[in-house]
């Protein structure tokens, strides 16, 4: 997987957007108490730029941390951080579709 997010961006030659200033919360927000399925979490990823898959996939799921997603991808920390934040709040919004009612 990790591989094939690099090997796209390669030939897709996608450009990721450089922040100088990080105004991220350092504060992990939970997503709501919702009872959210593996399909639909894939389902939603999908929908996701290409930018926000390959830091998701390599931060959260297979496990790098920043400085390593960073290196990988030939962006900066930051951008990294960045980019993992607006795809955490984008997938927020992707999953209340799914959302079921405790």
């Amino acid at each position: 997987m990790v591989n094939d997010c690099i090997n796209h961006i390669r030939v897709n030659k996608l450009h990721f957007e450089e922040i100088t200033d990080y105004d991220v919360p350092e504060e992990d927000i939970e997503i709501h108490e919702w009872l959210i399925n593996v399909p639909a979490i894939k389902a939603a990823t999908n929908q996701l730029s290409y930018g926000y898959q390959s830091v998701v996939n390599l931060y959260l799921f297979e496990g790098y941390d920043h400085s390593e997603v960073a290196e990988i991808l030939g962006i900066t920390v930051t951008t990294s951080k960045t980019q993992y934040h607006r795809a955490k709040k984008k997938l927020r919004e992707l999953l209340e579709a799914y959302k079921i009612e405790c």
